[in-house]
């Protein structure tokens, strides 16, 4: 019992060594902490095994079964987990795909279903890394509650439909759809809805200045 709890516990710190983050190994491949793991555990065992005679030490037949069963035992771990990581890395890459609000994202696109929400804002949803898009509906007489300027991102509004008016620095400009307007960062923006129309307008949302190419600037055009 004795030579059970000590070997347990001088494993489990080799274990611990071995396989978690920790100041000795840092970022190690998983079958290199299997290495690092099985080669003092080993000698471990060795040792153990002649400390407390478990086999006579002039009976090399048997050592050499005690190490074989050892590697046998440790190769087919390695295999098994090896390929149990492997076969996990290629699922997570193929179903690279989650339901989100209706939607799916994939490794190189995302597509998203929009519902007549008062606000809906796509960053989250699309998995977007340059820019905030916002889809916002409010019905006939309403308006955006509150006054917001920005400090970095500019935002181009599109009506989708409808009409009603924005209000940008003082100024009133009427809305229909089809319409798109460029508001810079620090002007003052109010939007609403016509009296006796709803509106439906989207957002976008990007960092001023930000664009380098664009168009066929940017593209990567195949024959």
């Amino acid at each position: 019992m004795f030579q059970l709890l000590l070997l347990s516990a001088v494993g489990t710190l080799i274990q611990g060594i071995a396989f978690e983050e920790n100041w000795i190994i840092k970022k190690a491949k998983y079958t290199t902490r299997m290495i690092i793991f099985a080669v003092p555990f080993l000698a471990m065992l060795t040792i153990f095994a002649l400390i407390f005679k478990w086999f006579p030490t002039d009976q090399m037949m048997s050592w050499g079964i005690f190490i074989g069963i050892f590697l046998v035992i440790y190769v087919v771990t390695l295999d098994i987990t090896t390929y149990a990581w492997y076969s996990s890395k290629c699922n997570d890459e193929y179903y690279n795909k989650k339901q989100i609000y209706g939607g799916i994202i994939m490794s190189n696109f995302s597509k998203v279903s929009v519902a007549q929400d008062a606000r809906t804002e796509l960053h989250d949803q699309l998995g977007l890394t340059g820019a905030e898009v916002s889809i916002n509906n409010l019905p006939a007489g309403a308006g955006v509650p509150f006054v917001h300027s920005h400090k970095n991102n500019e935002e181009i509004y599109v009506v989708l439909a409808g009409k009603g008016k924005a209000v940008i620095d003082g100024e009133t400009i009427e809305l229909a759809a089809g319409d798109w307007v460029r508001v810079a960062p620090a002007a003052k923006r109010q939007f609403s809805a016509a009296d006796d129309a709803a509106i439906s307008f989207a957002c976008i949302q990007v960092k001023e200045n930000s664009l380098e190419g664009y168009t066929m600037d940017d593209a990567v055009v195949e024959a």
